[in-house]
């Protein structure tokens, strides 16, 4: 063990039998700096190919972070959800403040018509990228890094119709920490085949 306070070394030595040594000293990195988490609102997004399955992941999102939430923040679940999936032709779109209101809307995800349900659905089409979008998804994103986070969420919400309707971005740009978090996947959808005799 090593003492509070001092750094971990290591040494590991290589004889050949020609004769030729090698002997490598290695030292633990020095800390990270520990980060501010980022301030919200941010962009929670799911897709899938069908209504079905959308449905599912929502669920599963909710159930998970029932489970985890003290182990992520609110920023690397929203990155990891935008930024490092496959967005899918069927889409939900929210703008929340952390992941207690993002469960709030999870949980209501099934019962649109409830006063509690939030987000924006739609079905990304082929010309949802158009050069229209692309330019007012670039002047939101400047927008967004222009003003405080406390003015951010009419400029999310933008984005999020965008979003839903097939537009893209670069998503990064919403994000101080591009840390992935391990979150549920896309379910597998329990279709039955039967063979032609």
């Amino acid at each position: 063990t090593v003492p509070a306070g001092r750094t971990r070394r290591a040494a590991v030595s290589s004889f050949g039998f020609s004769g030729t040594n090698a002997h490598l000293v290695l030292e633990e990195a020095p800390p990270r700096p520990a980060r501010e988490p980022q301030v919200g609102p941010f962009l929670f997004v799911l897709s899938a190919r069908t209504e079905t399955a959308l449905a599912a992941r929502a669920r599963e999102l909710a159930a998970w972070l029932d489970d985890h939430r003290g182990g992520a923040t609110a920023g690397q679940v929203a990155y990891t959800l935008l930024c490092r999936r496959t967005q899918q032709s069927i889409r939900w779109a929210v703008v929340a403040r952390d992941l207690d209101e993002l469960l709030v809307a999870l949980r209501a995800f099934d019962s649109p018509k409830s006063p509690s349900s939030r987000g924006q659905r739609g079905v990304a089409s082929e010309g949802g990228n158009g050069p229209v979008e692309v330019e007012f998804a670039r002047f939101l994103l400047g927008e967004i890094r222009r003003l405080p986070p406390s003015e951010h969420a009419p400029k999310l919400e933008a984005l999020a119709g965008l979003y839903v309707r097939g537009a893209e971005f670069d998503c990064a740009e919403l994000f101080a920490d591009h840390t992935t978090v391990s979150l549920p996947t896309y379910p597998f959808e329990g279709d039955r085949h039967q063979p032609k005799l």
